[in-house]
């Protein structure tokens, strides 16, 4: 941890998550609600990621699943999976994660800047590292995380399938 550079901006809340064994987390502004799983409906041809849609009031949503982007085995939802819905890249998008564990202030002395080693196209979900219970934990920049090529196929599937 000495070679990360410290973040000197003010505090903010982060949501934060478990898929497997990692922890991970997005900026609680960036995330609209989080809703108890809900079974997707799956819809003809969709992108890899996608597991299906739900509807969530009036709005038809993609699930994005993070396991698969993060190449994780696929495991069955459970009574902890949740979705986490966000307005990302001009669409709304619901991430299903295995686990939210808290809503938490990180203040800005267990903040630090990204890594250089990790400002790689793959990676250029990662806003910044924070210091979580002892734990760093990658918390993701939602505009981020999904490829442009992801993005074209998902609109696609909005605008033509759904």
């Amino acid at each position: 941890m000495e070679n990360a550079r410290r973040v000197t901006m003010e505090g903010t809340k982060h949501t934060i998550f478990q898929i497997g064994d990692g922890i991970y987390g997005l900026d609680v502004s960036d995330v609209r609600t989080v809703e108890t799983y809900t079974e997707s409906k799956k819809t003809g041809q969709m992108p890899a990621n996608i597991k299906g849609v739900i509807k969530a009031g009036e709005e038809i949503i993609p699930v994005y699943s993070l396991r698969k982007k993060f190449n994780l085995q696929d495991k069955e939802p459970d009574v902890e999976t949740r979705l986490i819905i966000t307005r990302t890249n001009n669409m709304w998008l619901a991430y299903e994660v295995d686990k939210i564990l808290e809503v938490v202030d990180i203040g800005y002395e267990r903040r630090f800047e990204t890594p250089a080693i990790f400002n790689t196209k793959e990676t250029s979900y990662i806003k910044r590292i924070i210091d979580y219970k002892e734990q760093l934990v990658i918390i993701m920049e939602h505009n981020k995380i999904l490829s442009e090529q992801e993005q074209a196929e998902i609109m696609y599937m909005i605008k033509n399938v759904l």
